[in-house]
């Protein structure tokens, strides 16, 4: 009797841990971040049995690593280092054609890591995303997923080669055939080439039954443009014009105020409810006051939604 009473509570435990969604996010050179996803993933997440954070380390610099241990455990974040070497080593295959180094590389690496020792291992739903990747409206992951067994922004290198961007990726671990063999890499598919996630390509090619949905991404920069290539600033729309469209494309009052700004390289996805910073890392090379300029905008713009 003893027996039955301990395996039914071993399995109600499993259960519940299942039930818990697993936020795993690749950190690199901006601590401040873990602090800014978790207060905004505590007040938006809406799934009864709540969220676990985990914070994956990935800096180049002791002092930095430091400060994001002491951001960890400031804000109740699961602190997990990756080895270093994995990126040497390499931890995946390498197309000769690549670099020995590169962000895109070392992105790959992460989240390879970052699935390989936490995330195949969940039972449940895993939200895979770039630590400059923010949730600003009510989301439940488990009723967004009701349909669907992953979520993602899905991108084409060419005819028919689609993968997913890996910064945006909710997974129903409990519902993917084969999920260990989801591949994160980036590199050289059919002659075409592919950014870190690329290599998912092959995932979708051996389960065409997955049920993916694709996360559709508004950027700042092409709000108003008809053609999103034809140049990169929103610039000659009238005013009222843009407070049109902007209550057209959703857009609450606070989100009108900052976009307002132009903050030209932010987006948004699903919906309007994930505010994408891009380029956390810099690896683009912006000023210093650029960057400064723009976190400013977005500490005000996090605490006006942590307050309203």
């Amino acid at each position: 009797m003893k027996r039955i009473i301990s395996l039914s509570l071993l399995l109600a435990c499993s259960l519940a841990v299942a039930k818990e969604v697993l936020i795993l996010t690749p950190v690199f050179n901006k601590p401040e971040f873990i602090g800014w996803q978790k207060q905004l993933f505590d007040k938006f997440v809406t799934d009864e049995d709540g969220y676990r954070m985990v914070a994956f380390d990935d800096s180049i610099d002791p002092a930095m690593t430091q400060r994001m241990q002491d951001e960890c455990k400031k804000w109740d974040v699961q602190y997990v280092r990756i080895p270093q070497e994995i990126h040497t080593r390499p931890y995946l295959p390498r197309h000769p054609k690549w670099p020995k180094t590169s962000t895109s590389l070392r992105v790959s690496d992460a989240y390879q890591y970052m699935a390989d020792t936490m995330g195949f291992d969940h039972d449940g739903i895993v939200f895979f995303t770039d630590s400059d990747q923010f949730l600003t409206r009510p989301f439940n992951f488990h009723e967004a997923t009701e349909n669907y067994d992953m979520i993602a922004v899905l991108l084409e290198a060419a005819p028919g080669i689609r993968y997913v961007w890996q910064g945006m990726t909710i997974c129903r671990m409990d519902r993917l055939p084969d999920r260990r063999t989801i591949n994160f890499n980036c590199g050289h598919i059919n002659g075409a080439i592919v950014d870190s996630g690329g290599f998912t390509y092959y995932y979708f090619q051996a389960h065409p039954e997955v049920r993916v949905k694709q996360a559709e991404v508004r950027c700042a920069s092409t709000l108003f443009l008809h053609n999103r290539f034809a140049h990169r600033q929103n610039t000659g729309v009238p005013i009222d014009e843009q407070l049109r469209k902007l209550k057209e494309f959703g857009f609450d009052y606070l989100e009108i105020g900052f976009l307002q700004q132009k903050p030209n390289d932010v987006s948004y996805s699903l919906n309007n409810t994930f505010l994408h910073y891009n380029a956390g890392s810099n690896y683009d090379h912006q000023s210093k006051e650029y960057i400064t300029k723009k976190d400013a905008q977005l500490r005000e713009y996090f605490q006006a939604k942590l307050c309203a």
